[in-house]
Parts: C-alpha cells; structure tokens; sequence
C-alpha cells in the first residue's frame, strides 16, 4: 500500500442610506473574491496542463487564501499534489473534495453520525486516489475529483441501497440513465463524454465499509473488462466518487467519469 492511501487507512424591509450603501461595498467585495479566486484556478488549470505543477499549487493556494473552502481550488489541488508525488497533501484535498460534497451535519449529530460520514469520506478518497495511482502508473491523465459529480454518484448509490436494487438504470422517472442524472446536475452540455463502474459489498455478516474493503473494489473493478476500460479510458478528465452504507457497514458505491 502506498504511503498516500496508507495514511487515509489510520475527517421588503427598508434599510437606512448607511446599511444599504455598506450592503454594496460588501457584495460588492464578495464578487471581487470569487473572480479573483477563479482567475487564480483557471490560471493554474492552464499550468497544469502543461505540467507546471508547482507553480499550479502555488496558485490554487492562492485562490483558497482568497476564497476557502473553494471546490474547485481543492479539486485540482487533489491531482497538483498527487502528479508532484506530495503524497499528504494531496490527501488533505481529496478529503476536502469529498467533504464539500455532502451536505453539512446538523450541529447535534452524534459521535456515530459523524464517525460514519468521515468514514464515507475516507472510504471514497480511497476509490479516487486507487484510480489515479493507477491511470499515473500507465501514463494516463488523472481525473479530477468533482464535488458535482460526487453528487451525482452518491444520490445513485443512495437510491440502490433505500430501493433494494443493485444497477446502472433507476427505477425513479428523471433519474433512469446516466445522462439523466448527469443533466440533472449539468445541464445540456452540448460536448461530454460519460460513463459509470458500480459496486456492492453486501451481506458480508460483519462491517464492510472500510479502506481495506475500498481497496478490494478497486481491485475488482481492475478484473472486470468493462469497469477495467472505464477506470483507462484516456480521455476521462473528471470523476465523482460517491457511496452509502447501511446500518449493517453494507455499502453500494458509484463511479462516475466524465469528460468535460
């Protein structure tokens, strides 16, 4: 195991002149961060993919300075960190990724509730470093993990496990395909490409949602032609991780790949 996953193995009111005229200057502040903050990440997309790594991190360090907590910032920190083999920061943003996807906890959750969605997060940053150590290790572009598009997986296998059914079509109207439930999400894009590997580990009798089994579906994927294809097709830039577990630890998870 590599020292990347290893670690993840060990979370109409009228207001007075002065209060509108304050409103402005603060919305207006708010629009100058996040432009900023996107020049910063498109600036450091451009970077990337050419290879400037470094110079790349430094930027999308920059954009999080500005705006934190930025999806974006953090979902190509994910890939800068892991092409510069940092393997503990690359972590730190694939955990971030995951954890921007799901919906914030209610302020009284239990230990148990938070110990599950750390779990889940885990679990998943798992499937997506496995999947690009393995794309690195064959030359191939790494896909960048997608909050969207972890959205778009989790609801899937969210659905599979509340419906008792194990398949890439729903039952629910709107939903039934993969490019329904990407449009849902994406809109009419008019130029993607995209795909989805499935996975169930089920009525094993004891916890199954671990790093350990993580790596087990990983690995299965690898052995079946067609999930084999999905995880190596070159042209996927993109990818959203996304699994739900029962109260058994039994967990369905949803791969799903996307160029765009």
């Amino acid at each position: 195991m590599d020292s990347l996953t290893r670690r993840i193995a060990v979370v109409t009111l009228a207001l007075p002149l002065a209060a509108l005229l304050a409103s402005s200057t603060s919305h207006g502040a708010g629009l100058s961060v996040r432009s900023r903050a996107d020049d910063l990440v498109n600036a450091a997309m451009a970077l990337y993919r050419e290879g400037e790594y470094s110079q790349a991190a430094e930027k999308l360090q920059a954009a999080l300075r500005a705006r934190p907590g930025y999806a974006p910032a953090h979902q190509l920190l994910a890939v800068t960190y892991h092409a510069l083999r940092d393997p503990d920061k690359a972590l730190d943003h694939y955990w971030a990724v995951q954890r921007l996807s799901f919906p914030p906890l209610p302020k009284d959750a239990t230990k148990a509730q938070t110990r599950e969605r750390e779990l889940l997060v885990a679990c998943e940053a798992v499937l997506a470093i496995q999947l690009n150590n393995t794309r690195m290790e064959r030359n191939l572009g790494l896909c960048i993990p997608d909050v969207r598009l972890a959205r778009v997986a989790r609801q899937h296998s969210n659905e599979m496990r509340d419906k008792s059914y194990f398949a890439h079509g729903s039952p629910t109207p709107g939903y039934e395909t993969i490019t329904d439930r990407f449009r849902r999400v994406f809109g009419d894009l008019r130029i993607y490409s995209i795909a989805e590997n499935i996975a169930q580990h089920y009525a094993t009798g004891y916890y199954s949602l671990s790093t350990g089994n993580a790596h087990e579906t990983h690995s299965q994927w690898m052995n079946s032609p067609g999930h084999r294809t999905n995880i190596l097709t070159p042209k996927f830039n993109h990818v959203g991780l996304g699994i739900a577990a029962n109260r058994n630890g039994d967990y369905w998870a949803t791969q799903f790949f996307a160029q765009f």
